[in-house]
């Protein structure tokens, strides 16, 4: 883990392998550094976008090859608590603009226009993006991250063309799980909502609720 000013701060080594180095454990792996005082002193909030730069590399003695993947996180924690949405323990006040992803089978956004959307929203004071649709890419959510905005991700129900109630639900479903697991790491996204109107089963919005208590319990439904 690497600071803004490229130096390394954390380093954490595992060694993945079983059955006499043959075969690669199994598995996922989520990394917390809420006890590490380097990382865990810049914490990232819409006022103060601080990213660290992650930088894992997999490799594999046995088929001699390695990738490295590279991404920039924020450390910060959000909940609800006594009726507020909290942003590392502090109550904030959110000022908030409403995007709409276009549809997916509308012209994707250029990540120049994202970035002067993000911009001229910033320099009216707006700290909060209500985000609704699905996401053709995660340049909003980069973006949001480096320039610092929070977003709640609103997960309203897109009615569908022609399809039998049933197998619309769970289409619905499987979308919003892509969804989560597609933007889930962006420390932006601060919570999760529904406009409290569903038009999708009870038996398909409980199991998105019981969805986001696996993929993501550290992040607030709303």
């Amino acid at each position: 883990v690497r600071d803004d000013k490229g130096e390394v701060v954390y380093t954490f080594d595992k060694d993945y392998i079983s059955n006499n180095n043959e075969i690669p454990a199994e598995g996922h792996w989520r990394f917390y550094f809420f006890n590490h005082p380097d990382v865990y002193s810049n914490k990232w909030t819409a006022e103060t976008p601080y990213l660290y730069t992650v930088n894992v590399l997999v490799s594999s003695t046995r088929d001699n090859a390695s990738v490295v993947v590279s991404d920039r996180v924020g450390v910060r924690t959000t909940e609800v608590k006594e009726g507020q949405l909290r942003i590392n323990n502090v109550g904030v006040h959110f000022k908030p603009a409403a995007y709409i992803h276009p549809p997916l089978d509308a012209p994707v956004p250029t990540k120049d226009s994202l970035r002067e959307f993000i911009r001229n929203v910033k320099q009216h004071s707006v700290n909060t993006l209500l985000v609704y649709g699905l996401p053709a890419n995660n340049d909003l959510y980069s973006l949001a991250d480096e320039y610092g905005l929070y977003i709640v991700q609103y997960m309203y129900p897109m009615q569908p063309p022609d399809s039998k109630k049933e197998s619309y639900d769970d289409l619905w479903l499987r979308q919003r799980l892509s969804m989560i697991y597609q933007i889930r790491n962006h420390p932006s996204v601060v919570a999760w909502a529904t406009d409290g109107n569903l038009s999708i089963s009870k038996e398909h919005a409980s199991a998105l609720k019981d969805s986001l208590l696996v993929l993501d319990s550290d992040r607030p439904f709303l």
